[in-house]
């Protein structure tokens, strides 16, 4: 026979390992049955502050905040969440139909400005470099943007992910032209010395962050309904519908 002592340490090593087993596989259950939030938005927090306000309104809930278009997507598809937060025409871009609409001062949508150095005649916007948030990926943001301002063709577009790039795109002269949501005005001005010139087109307005539900919007939806104002504030809406 094998020496006793030995047997016990072995054979209490294979417990503790086989608890552990247990324990991870528990863990790795509650964390597949947990609720999942993905948001992607246009904000003036950096996306890590807006996730911190949303784990702390929501408890219990796993959420993301994304800041590049290309993680959000690529999540949705390896790991779709119960619920997505992002502009309606960012969740359709994605084959996500917004179910619940977010409005701000009675209003669903958010003009967007065109903002250059120069004068730009509106018909000769399709010839010049536009600098633009990367609100949905290299291939479908130059159609966005045509649809957008009316352009009879794609222009040519240089992606940011942060709207304080978009001012050093006009400094480098990058683009002649930038493209920004109209909440961001101040900002942007603000930033710069610049006498930048301002065109508003009547087509050139963006439904605002919308909500999809992939997975389960019975655990999720309501929760997100309640969420304070001081937080769907930086969402850029102020109830939903």
């Amino acid at each position: 026979m094998g020496n006793p002592t030995r047997r016990h340490v072995l054979l209490a090593a294979l417990g503790a390992l086989a608890g552990l087993t247990d324990v991870h596989g528990g863990l790795s259950q509650a964390h597949a049955g947990e609720t999942t939030v993905y948001v992607f938005a246009v904000t003036r927090i950096r996306p890590h502050i807006l996730q911190r306000m949303l784990e702390s309104a929501l408890p219990g809930m796993n959420i993301t905040v994304f800041g590049r278009v290309g993680d959000f997507s690529r999540a949705l598809e390896s790991a779709p969440p119960d619920a997505a937060l992002a502009a309606a025409p960012v969740l359709r871009a994605f084959n996500l139909e917004p179910q619940v609409q977010g409005y701000k001062r009675g209003s669903a949508v958010e003009d967007y400005l065109v903002l250059s150095e120069s004068e730009i005649d509106q018909e000769k916007l399709a010839n010049v470099t536009i600098g633009c948030l990367d609100l949905m990926g290299r291939k479908a943001l130059p159609a966005f943007v045509a649809g957008l301002l009316g352009l009879p063709r794609e222009p040519d577009i240089q992606r940011v992910t942060k709207t304080e790039d978009l001012l050093q795109l006009l400094q480098f002269k990058r683009a002649e032209a930038i493209l920004i949501p109209e909440g961001f005005l101040a900002d942007i001005q603000a930033r710069t010395k610049m006498e930048l010139k301002l065109m508003r087109l009547p087509s050139a307005k963006v439904l605002r962050v919308g909500m999809a539900f992939p997975g389960n919007r019975q655990v999720v939806e309501g929760s997100l309904r309640a969420l304070p104002a001081t937080v769907i504030e930086h969402l850029g809406v102020d109830q939903w519908r």
